[in-house]
């Protein structure tokens, strides 16, 4: 307990219903302690206004552009807190990026401000803190008022839909949830269209429903005599092909399937960074915050340094695996997992002893479950002058440990592509590892060609006599996935065309057309041919760089990784027809 060396005073508490700009709430935290805490960390949460909560509660959604600063004592600028992810879906949570010092007697001040106050009830609403030094954390609930406003301006406090992607054009419901203050009317639009009205009380949310047939931009007009205040969503409705999302909650650097009941991710927020796991039943929308997952969550909390490493779902349980998929100056070999530690339904992020002295530290390896167990393949180890790629293979089986399978035949490379194929999707084989292409360095991006597979993780094959029809030309990214619900093996990826300028001597470096793929393997014709789907991903341009992909409750997920983040990458979805 931390709390007997801990003041907490709230020094500002001027919060007025149906305003925004002005609202502020300040905190004086003082440390009381004889000695110095080296390690703090603070989070913030603020119940937010959603449709149907029970209780008071303040609006603080993360769509509006509320401040949340620590102030040292001592002087210095002062640190902005950081938007994190909160478990509850009712709460808007920020923290404090990196552990701060202070010193006995010192103090600072927490101030959060121009947040949306929804509620003007006699008990207000509480704001929690969470202050945590080295892992021992200490949770306060403050208690805050809000004043009666002086209402007559229309403000849209929440407006939401759920879902807000559908699967089934027509065939689902759509509702479309607000709260709004200071209005008269409550006026719903679809696609610009006037679709339907209600009359708010200001006091309780109000709800629509509807079943789009299409993807649909519904625009909620909140109307007071001449003033009006307007808010809209965008309820996407799945088709048949190619559907490019984005989601909320960052970017995917990892997808898993548990046992095709829930599919899960590793999510990195390109604003912040900060990493966590997310799971949905669809992988289309209703994605959950898993487990602790900011800097303040303490033991359990997601590695934020294993953000980009690869990983499987095996043995119930997710597993992540060395340094990063994509980032040379990230070698590692460590060993993190999301498992059960209660026996039961609790689970948190669990960090493993790590593998024997010569598994060297790597990233860009590949990571695939393989005749009951977890493989680790290739990579890229070392920094600078030493830098060397690997081709070494590994398996893991938490029973046993790990056992060295020695090198393969291939050469060694990272940033490549590996999938396992069922027994029998082959004619004539057993269960089948696959690796195609990768580089033999991250930062020279000359690729290899070679296709391999292994029916025991020994012996490995080159697979010669597989003909890409039409030739895609050289690849510059590829993904090997095992489609179940065929049993065929694909592979997509950017090839380049390489082109000859003319009266020249050769191939111009760089020159050439990037174009993308996605080949469908034919073993009883030997030849790989251009599935339907290509077409569709031709459109999205696909990734030159490193990619990944993914069978899910009968839809194909395809995602690219990238060490640099300037436009965050999508999560491209094909629907069979």
């Amino acid at each position: 307990m931390i709390s007997q060396d801990l003041t907490l005073v709230t020094v500002t508490n001027d919060v007025i219903a149906s305003r925004a700009a002005g609202n502020t709430v300040a905190f004086q935290i003082t440390n009381k302690a004889r000695s110095a805490w080296a390690g703090l960390l603070v989070r913030v949460s603020i119940p937010c206004g959603s449709p149907g909560r029970r209780g008071p509660f303040l609006m603080a959604s993360d769509g509006e552009p509320v401040t949340v600063r620590c102030q040292m004592s001592s002087g210095g600028a002062a640190v902005d807190l950081k938007p994190v992810s909160s478990k509850d879906r009712d709460q808007c949570a920020w923290a404090i990026g990196n552990p701060v010092k202070l010193d006995p007697g010192a103090g600072f001040t927490l101030t959060i401000a121009d947040f949306s106050a929804s509620t003007c009830d006699e008990t207000g609403a509480s704001i929690r803190l969470v202050i945590s030094v080295k892992g021992q954390a200490d949770v306060y609930d403050v208690l805050i008022g809000v004043r009666p406003g002086k209402g007559g301006t229309p403000m849209i406090q929440d407006f939401g839909a759920s879902p807000d992607y559908v699967l089934h054009a027509g065939g689902e419901t759509v509702t479309l949830s607000c709260f709004v203050t200071g209005a008269t009317k409550a006026i719903l639009y679809k696609n610009n269209v006037r679709l339907d009205e209600q009359t708010p009380n200001g006091t309780d949310p109000i709800a629509f429903e509807d079943r789009p047939s299409i993807t649909s931009v519904y625009k909620l007009e909140a109307r007071a005599n001449d003033v009006s205040a307007w808010a809209q969503q965008t309820v996407h409705v799945a088709q048949p092909g190619w559907n490019r999302q984005a989601l909320e909650q960052g970017y995917p650097t990892l997808l898993a399937s548990a046992g095709g009941d829930r599919l899960f991710g590793i999510f990195v927020d390109a604003a912040t960074q900060s990493a966590g796991l997310w799971s949905s039943p669809t992988g289309f929308s209703d994605w959950q915050p898993e487990g602790p997952g900011d800097p303040a969550g303490g033991d359990g909390a997601f590695p934020q340094e294993m953000s980009h490493s690869p990983g499987v779902f095996f043995d119930n349980r997710l597993w992540l695996i060395g340094g990063s998929s994509v980032d040379p100056a990230m070698p590692s070999n460590k060993v993190s997992c999301w498992e059960s530690t209660d026996g039961r339904s609790g689970r948190a992020w669990v960090e493993y002893p790590e593998p024997p002295q010569d598994f060297t530290a790597r990233m860009g390896h590949a990571c695939v479950v393989f005749r009951g167990e977890i493989w680790v393949l290739g990579g890229y180890t070392g920094t600078d002058g030493g830098a060397v790629a690997l081709n070494d293979a590994w398996s893991y089986q938490p029973s046993k440990g790990w056992t060295k399978r020695g090198k393969a035949a291939w050469s060694a490379r990272c940033l490549f592509a590996a999938a396992v194929t069922a027994a029998g999707a082959i004619p004539g084989r057993g269960e089948t590892l696959w690796i195609y292409g990768g580089f033999e360095s991250p930062g020279i991006l000359t690729p290899k060609e070679g296709l391999w597979s292994t029916q025991d993780g020994v012996t490995w094959k080159e697979e010669t006599n597989f003909e890409l029809r039409p030739d895609p030309g050289v690849p510059r990214g590829a993904t090997l996935l095992f489609n179940t619900l065929d049993d065929h093996l694909l592979l997509a990826g950017s090839f380049l065309v390489s082109e000859t300028k003319p009266g020249s001597a050769g191939t111009q470096v760089g020159a050439g057309r990037l174009s993308s793929h996605v080949f469908t393997l034919h073993p009883d014709r030997f030849v790989w041919e251009d599935s339907p789907v290509s077409w569709g991903w031709e459109l999205f341009g696909g990734n030159p760089f490193l990619m990944r992909s993914l069978v899910f409750n009968g839809f194909l997920f395809f995602w690219s990784i990238y060490r640099d983040i300037d436009d965050p990458p999508k999560l491209n979805i094909f629907i069979p027809s």
